[in-house]
């Protein structure tokens, strides 16, 4: 190869290479065996053939598949060749002696051609070198005895095509861009054409095997320009033109013998800017094809993010730019999305007696980085194509010899920079080759010209912290310098010089300074006066180790502590309102000792264990990591530089530059598919015939207790900025957030349907629409199930209509027999009464008769008696039934009326009128109704009547509906019958008057009777009572 100048050398080794950070996978996250094969599915899985096994990769662990003897549907062989994806999504394989193989994503299980299709695989057995799916369903495969087979998916044909001249075994197919109908079949010496519609080919190139250079092609690529490029086994990578023309050899390692074994090209990748990426015996390098250089990403043993030594056998390149690494003894990514930080490691080429310069100040200016050097060619500037190359003023030179070194480096308010160097103070010339002096005073009277931390003030004036040395304050325009230190006058005294990192300004012009194991001090706008602020006077400083300070434009002063994190307060009040400590946000370490503020406002801050910004608005804080390309976390009082570009610049180990864009920096991962890892039920392991990934129903026993749901994000990408929540519907009031791996537990789950749902936590509505919902069936015990419940209930209810039936049935039975009972004592005491009122009728009768018989009165004792027993014969008849005819009733009531008409000697007129339409035998009352009412009106009433007879009326009609019977008499009436006070008069009227009341209750509840009384008493035209009127009504 032929050497390039010591400029050009230098511009190549200076290039940000875009692998500058490497993630590296092995036996931690559970990787066995080198890899052979990789594959990204659609679905986000890497999978990884190796000769341990196939394995799948999430981004965070491996799940292996091997060989079990004991499971007829685990892999044949544990040494994977090859894969393809199948059209409809499934992974095809092929292992040693196991023939071709897809995997069933739904069961996790293998299935055999034999098995698929019931036909013998005719490969099985054989070395597979490619297998490539067609459009339809038809799988090629190429093995190690030169025969290329077709493999029909629906129909299980198989298929040998022609065989290769030369027993070639086939290495690669090769699909070319713009030729969808063709495929090439790269073979150890030959280029076949294959079209993929009639299964024809033909042969493009044929390599001649007497040559070194044209040893057996293993791999294969084509570019977008069509050019074939094949690796070699000991060959290096051949180039071939469209025509199938060998065009150029490249050997990775030309010094040695070409039939090495160094220049073996196990693969290849497109990489950026037209290059390729190169898998080699010796590791990882990348060719430029324009000029046909090799760049070698070699191991760094200081680096972790460098890539390992070893062998690289496979290379694949993503949809998203990512490129995957099989190496000897694990696996590798080279990420763009995580190589925020870019690493720039310049080499000296003036300066030839050290190999690196040490880097000291890093500023910008018109949007290029320049770089200052100490022990190096003096100062590097950034061209167009992001390198950097010596300021042009170091050609004025001589070889071998430092141009100059330069301690610091300021860029004014007005643009200018101004270079602290050992030889002086210099103004540099970003236009030309020159670098003026400047400042002869300040120059000489400052000798060392280091400084831990620098301002320029509002008025123009510059302001150098020192370790062990004076505050020093320059006048730039007056060439003139002054020294704050520990003397002087008490009122300007610093409190400390031994570590004066921290220099800052506020917009009141004050100047805060750190004094490192003194807390800090604040120089007035006037600079006349030093006030210091120490811990043990300040209850809001925890802390006097103060490493750094820093102003932002709200006016608060931020303090990096060794021991108390960072401390944040106000500088027109400090300790006021608003005063805070940031610790253990996100990681933040307890020592800080280096802090910066961004254009964009951010705070940068960093210690001996990390790099972090933080959001002043909120305080939030984010660690720099693997996901921005940073391995390392010690930035120990780094020099962090904010540029107005929007970079930001960290010198490492002053060999080093670290440099990014901000806006990188909160670049956000995409939505990852989820995956479902395991579930724990009750503290065991579930199973299931379907693979939990794919489970989307989980049915689980009776009397299931505790669920574990594990799942995590599928993704290679920025996983530490990944946030998954859960929640359980129904159980979780508010999504429960995690990070790219979540954990959901419940206990105490009812039986039935609960739906957990899995969604982006970045998303305010990542519940809406989750990225994977899990359906939990709990099944009901037997006494829990619905149709058990609804029978229970059912024979419940009806128990107790049962019962309610029962309980009703006996009530009403009680109810019937009180009932039964009461109108049996009623009758008994209607029985009792009647028995009562039968002597009252036979005393009165009796009386009369006696009387005739005493006047001697024969004819009229004769026709009394008589008519006597007829009314008894009534009686006693009517005295057995609860109700009578009102025929017979009336007849009754006749005979009586009489025989009292005989007993009175004719003394009152009798008067009985039916007015009814109905028959009066059909009409049914109680026996003796009227008589008590009619023996009052004659005994009470006509008897006492002075003046003449009188009449008694009795009238029996209907008004509307009800019958009514009328008993009125013209005796004295009732106030002056009152007034005679003849006791048996009394007696006899208050004792019928009872029995009657008491029988027309008894048969109000007896017979369901309504029956109502009411006695008038009737006056004449004079005033005076003229008798008395009764009406009882009868209701239907």
């Amino acid at each position: 190869m032929p050497r390039l100048p010591l400029i050009g050398l230098f511009l190549a080794l200076a290039t940000p290479g875009p692998a500058q950070y490497f993630s590296h996978w092995g036996t931690e996250q559970g990787l066995h065996g080198h890899a052979t094969a990789l594959l990204k599915e659609p679905g986000g899985y890497l999978w990884v053939a190796s000769q341990d096994g196939l394995q799948r990769w999430d981004g965070e662990r491996f799940k292996t598949f091997r060989y079990d003897p004991q499971d007829p549907w685990s892999i044949p062989h544990d040494h994977v060749e090859r894969m393809a994806l199948g059209a409809d999504g499934r992974l095809w394989i092929t292992s040693v002696h196991g023939g071709l193989v897809v995997f069933d994503p739904m069961r996790e299980r293998f299935l055999t051609w034999e098995h698929l299709t019931g036909n013998k695989d005719p490969n099985e057995g054989r070395e597979t070198g490619a297998v490539h799916w067609l459009p339809g369903d038809s799988l090629l495969v190429g093995n190690g005895e030169a025969e290329l087979w077709l493999y029909v998916a629906s129909t299980g044909r198989t298929e040998r095509l022609p065989r290769f001249p030369g027993h070639s075994s086939i290495s690669e197919f090769v699909a070319p861009p713009g030729h969808p109908g063709e495929l090439l079949v790269v073979a150890r010496r030959s280029v076949h054409r294959l079209n993929v519609r009639d299964l024809t080919m033909h042969e493009l190139l044929s390599l001649d095997p007497r040559t070194v250079e044209n040893s057996p092609m293993i791999s294969a690529f084509v570019d977008a320009g069509g050019t074939l490029w094949a690796g070699t086994w000991s060959g290096g990578l051949i180039r071939i033109d469209k025509t199938y023309t060998v065009r150029g050899h490249h050997l990775p390692e030309p010094d040695l013998p070409v039939d090495g074994s160094r220049n073996i090209v196990y693969a290849i990748c497109p990489g950026e800017q037209g290059r390729l990426l190169i898998g080699t015996e010796k590791g990882l390098l990348e060719l430029d094809t324009t000029e046909g250089t090799f760049t070698h990403h070699a191991f760094d043993a200081s680096d972790p993010g460098s890539m390992p030594k070893g062998q690289v056998f496979y290379l694949l390149r993503d949809d998203d730019g990512v490129v995957y690494i099989a190496r000897q003894n694990g696996l590798s990514k080279w990420d763009p999305a995580e190589n925020t930080f870019q690493r720039l490691r310049p080499r000296n080429v003036i300066e030839t007696r050290q190999p690196r310069p040490f880097i000291t100040a890093c500023v910008e200016h018109q949007g290029r980085l320049i770089v200052g050097t100490e022990a190096g060619d003096g100062i590097l500037i950034e061209d167009d194509d992001g390198m950097l190359r010596p300021h042009p003023f170091a050609k004025q030179r001589s070889p071998g010899h430092a141009a100059i070194q330069v301690r610091d480096m300021l860029r004014t308010r007005d643009g200018r920079l101004i270079v602290f160097a050992r030889t002086g103070i210099f103004e540099l010339d970003t236009d030309g080759p020159a670098l003026h002096p400047i400042l002869p005073h300040v120059s000489a009277a400052w000798e060392d010209r280091a400084a831990l931390g620098i301002l320029e003030d509002h008025a123009g004036h510059w302001w150098f912290g020192r370790q062990e040395r004076p505050l020093v304050h320059v006048d730039p325009i007056s060439d003139r310098m002054e020294l704050i230190g520990t003397e002087g006058p008490a009122s300007r005294r610093l409190s400390s010089i031994g570590w004066s990192q921290g220099v800052a300004e506020d917009a009141e012009g004050r100047i805060w300074l750190s004094a490192y194991k003194q807390g800090i001090d604040m120089i007035s706008a006037d600079r006349q006066r030093v006030t210091s602020f120490r811990a043990a006077e300040q209850d809001w400083l925890p802390t006097d180790q103060v490493w750094d300070v820093e102003v932002d434009p709200q006016g608060r002063l931020w303090l990096g502590t060794n021991g108390q994190g960072i401390i944040v307060t106000s500088t027109a009040d400090p300790g006021g309102p608003g005063t805070r400590q940031l610790l253990g946000r996100n990681d933040l370490p307890s020592r800080i000792s280096s802090l910066a503020l961004d254009p964009e406002g951010y705070l940068w801050a960093s210690g001996p264990t990390g790099l972090f910004r933080i959001d002043p608005a909120t305080f939030t804080v984010h660690r720099m990591g693997r996901s921005e390309g940073i391995t390392r976390t010690n930035f120990h009082h780094a020099s962090i530089g904010l540029h107005p570009s929007g970079r930001v610049t960290i010198p490492v180990d002053h060999t080093d530059l670290l440099v990014a864009h901000f806006e990188d920096l909160e670049r956000e991962p995409g939505t990852p598919p989820v995956s479902i890892r395991d579930i724990r039920v009750d503290g065991s392991a579930w199973s299931s015939d379907t693979a939990e990934d794919r489970l989307e129903h989980l049915a689980l026993p009776p009397n299931t207790h505790l669920v574990e749901v594990g799942y995590a994000a599928i993704a290679f990408t920025l996983r530490d900025r990944l946030q998954l929540q859960h929640q359980l519907v129904g159980v979780d009031p508010a999504p429960v957030p995690t990070g790219s791996t979540g954990r959901a537990i419940y206990t105490g789950l009812g039986p039935g349907e609960h739906r957990l749902l899995i969604s982006d936590g970045r998303d305010p509505d990542g519940m809406d629409h989750p990225l994977r919902e899990l359906l939990i069936r709990i099944e009901p015990t037997f006494l829990q199930r619905g149709w058990v419940r609804a029978s229970l209930f059912a024979a419940l209810l009806l128990l107790v209509i049962g019962l309610v039936q029962w309980r009703l049935k006996l009530l009403r039975e009680r109810e019937r027999m009180r009932t039964e009972h009461i109108k049996q004592v009623a009758e008994v005491e209607m029985m009792a009464l009647r028995a009562q009122m039968n002597p009252h009728f036979l005393f009165n009768c009796l009386n009369a008769i006696n009387r005739y018989i005493v006047r001697n009165d024969r004819e009229a004792a004769s026709g009394y008696l008589t008519k006597f027993s007829r009314l008894m014969r009534n009686v006693l008849q009517n005295s057995k039934e609860q109700l009578v005819t009102l025929k017979d009733e009336l007849d009754t009531l006749r005979l009586y009326v009489e025989l009292e008409q005989l007993r009175f000697n004719e003394r009152f007129d009798f008067d009985l009128r039916v007015e009814l339409e109905d028959d009066p035998a059909e009409i049914r009352v109680p026996p003796m109704l009227l008589q008590p009412y009619v023996e009052n009106a004659i005994w009470h009433g006509l008897m006492h009547r002075k003046n003449g007879p009188g009449s008694l009326q009795v009238r029996v009609f209907r008004r509307n509906g009800t019958l009514v019977m009328e008993v009125e008499d013209e005796g004295i009436g009732r106030k002056q019958a009152g007034e005679l006070k003849s006791k048996s008069a009394t007696a006899q009227r208050s004792m019928g008057m009872r029995l009657t009341r008491e029988r027309l209750e008894l048969a109000r509840r007896t017979l369901g009777l309504d029956i109502r009384s009411q006695v008038i008493d009737l006056y004449g035209t004079d005033g005076r009572p003229s008798g008395t009127k009764v009406i009882l009504e009868l209701g239907p």
